[in-house]
């Protein structure tokens, strides 16, 4: 049974090629392999990436340099017929390595019948990068959700927003989305629930219902945060490498000095235009 990829598995994943799994964390992870196509997937697709640098240090630049969004459209190329005609041999080698019974260490074994993967992920990497323009690193240089403020109280009740916040620092996006979305306008942090439910979306790769809960945060009145709609909403454009639209939201942010990023805003308009 194939399991939902969550950040936390992806987490997993990462840790378990680079060796920092304990000895039963490794064991329950193979065991999750075994029985997880989704999961052998993107793990083939992981080791091909680093297989492609020369060692880790240019595979998290790699990462760092590309959001989600694009590495799923990555992905998506490494899944179309003609790289998956490439790899037929890569995933023969795999039904051959979940039948043997071997004392050879699972990840040794990854590594030698994957090494191919490298050069499919090496040529499909230099496409990519020749096709996709590089608006999408301002996104990555400005958005870091790990800065949103907090307001869970160790000492209080959890409530609705409680609750959503903890879901979206775990990573259980779809949770917290549920849960944001039922804070009412009459609630004193409904600006804050609807900026948390535009950062879920992006998370999410839902970038249209990210771009239309940043323009609700940024029409809400009286609001001292609601000038960060339009500056998300220019970052999700960016994203999306759609130059045009993201000049227009960022000018919002250029009229008056007290609007959230305005210094950066008016450097970014300069950059882009």
């Amino acid at each position: 049974m194939a399991s939902k990829l969550t950040e936390k598995l992806l987490e997993d994943l990462e840790r378990y090629l680079k060796g920092k799994m304990t000895g039963i964390e490794r064991q329950q992870f193979e065991e999750n392999l075994a029985s997880d196509e989704e999961l052998r997937n993107e793990l083939r697709l992981q080791i091909g990436l680093y297989e492609t640098f020369d060692n880790s240090e240019d595979y998290s630049l790699f990462k760092d340099n590309l959001n989600r969004s694009e590495i799923n459209v990555l992905k998506a190329k490494l899944r179309s017929k003609e790289y998956q005609d490439l790899s037929i041999n890569i995933r023969k080698a795999e039904k051959v390595y979940f039948n043997q019974k071997t004392k050879v260490k699972p990840i040794q074994k990854y590594y030698r019948y994957f090494g191919i993967a490298g050069m499919i992920i090496l040529f499909v990497t230099i496409y990519f990068f020749q096709s996709v323009n590089s608006y999408a690193t301002y996104y990555n240089q400005y958005v870091n959700w790990e800065e949103l403020p907090s307001f869970i109280e160790k000492s209080q009740p959890k409530n609705t927003f409680s609750n959503a916040e903890i879901a979206f620092k775990r990573g259980n996006y779809t949770e917290a989305v549920a849960l944001f979305s039922t804070i009412e306008a009459t609630d004193e942090l409904y600006p804050y629930s609807v900026l948390y439910l535009g950062a879920c979306y992006d998370k999410l790769d839902e970038n249209k219902k990210a771009i239309a809960t940043f323009q609700q945060l940024a029409n809400l009145e009286n609001s001292l945060i609601s000038s960060q709609g339009t500056w998300y909403e220019a970052m999700i454009y960016l994203k999306m490498n759609d130059k045009e639209n993201a000049i227009k939201a960022l000018q919002k942010n250029t009229d008056n000095p007290d609007d959230f990023n305005y210094q950066k805003a008016k450097i970014l308009v300069r950059k882009l235009d």
